[in-house]
């Protein structure tokens, strides 16, 4: 059950180019459930319609990507989305 918080508006306030925002607290509070209500909201705007790439840090193949060190395969990674979430 989501409950509306004035967080997302706040993270949406943040969010600005080549700008990193850390979300952490205790297991279970709702971040994730945050993070996926955000996404949905910027989904509906046209300039994040198709543009947000939304991952998972334990999937093996995308951690493999995210250690990574070269900036070529981090680009490749991200493609051209405008907005990078792992969660």
């Amino acid at each position: 059950m989501y409950i509306p918080r004035k967080q997302i508006n706040n993270l949406k306030e943040l969010l600005t180019p080549y700008k990193v925002i850390t979300l952490y607290g205790a297991r279970r509070v709702g971040k994730t459930t945050l993070i996926k209500k955000l996404v949905g909201n910027l989904r509906k705007n046209r300039r994040f319609r198709n543009a947000i790439l939304f991952v998972s840090g334990e999937d093996i193949v995308t951690r493999s990507f995210l250690e990574s060190q070269s900036i070529q395969k981090l680009i490749e990674f991200v493609g051209k989305n405008k907005l990078l979430v792992i969660d």
